[in-house]
């Protein structure tokens, strides 16, 4: 555990997101985990997980107070929160800003179909190649056609750690890309989710608002987080 975090991307939020529009703008190939508690314990109970975030393609990034906490405990002072809603909106700037392709993976039908509209509203610029729904048979199958298009950035929305799991196994495939697992961003990009007020976003409090809004998800972050906490007492 304490190999992940110290892998932790450990400067300011801004001075990553320039490093991403510089990647996106030199068609650089790219591979970011946003990194919370339930990743990490799994990677403590799958070698194939522990290796995918310990591997030197891969970027991890703090997308939660408990894991900025856990890089502060280790002497990783300067590592902040860089919340994945976040990383996908800059990169749909970006993507707008410079003509990019776009490629999404997961989310149903209907998050897809708004999501579309809100970039066709408010990205016009961005050049979407495929929204394909998180339902297809084959998913792998989904992922690969991707090589015809090269889309500058793939977003998995399929869950964690599925979605990292997916693009890390096919990430030899591709020469250049953004490639990140991005939970349920799209949900909130599209307009289906709100994101917690600033209230919660700004005390590290919204996994509350979350589990507020979805009772459902209590006993998954219960497992998840009270376990996480454990771990973390112990490292020195």
């Amino acid at each position: 555990m304490k190999k992940i975090l110290e892998k932790v991307y450990q400067d300011r939020k801004q001075a990553f997101f320039q490093e991403l529009s510089e990647s996106l703008i030199h068609g650089e190939k790219r591979f970011i985990v946003t990194a919370n508690p339930e990743i990490i314990m799994a990677s403590l109970d799958s070698v194939r997980i522990a290796a995918m975030l310990l591997d030197e393609r891969t970027e991890i990034i703090a997308d939660g107070i408990g894991v900025v906490k856990a890089c502060h405990r280790i002497g990783k002072r300067s590592v902040e929160k860089i919340a994945g809603v976040d990383v996908v909106a800059h990169l749909l700037e970006e993507a707008n800003r410079c003509h990019k392709k776009l490629m999404v993976l997961g989310c149903t039908q209907e998050v897809l179909d708004r999501f579309a509209r809100q970039i066709e509203k408010h990205y016009p610029q961005i050049i979407v190649t495929k929204l394909i729904n998180g339902y297809v048979a084959d998913k792998e199958a989904a992922l690969l056609e991707n090589r015809k298009e090269q889309a500058d950035i793939v977003l998995a929305a399929l869950g964690v750690p599925a979605q990292e799991l997916l693009l890390y196994q096919y990430l030899d495939q591709f020469s250049s890309g953004i490639f990140i697992g991005v939970g349920g961003s799209i949900d909130v990009l599209s307009g289906t989710k709100r994101r917690a007020p600033d209230f919660f976003v700004d005390h590290g409090m919204e996994w509350l608002y979350r589990i507020g809004k979805e009772p459902k998800r209590m006993k998954r972050f219960l497992k998840n987080n009270i376990r996480f906490v454990r771990e973390v007492k112990r490292l020195k």
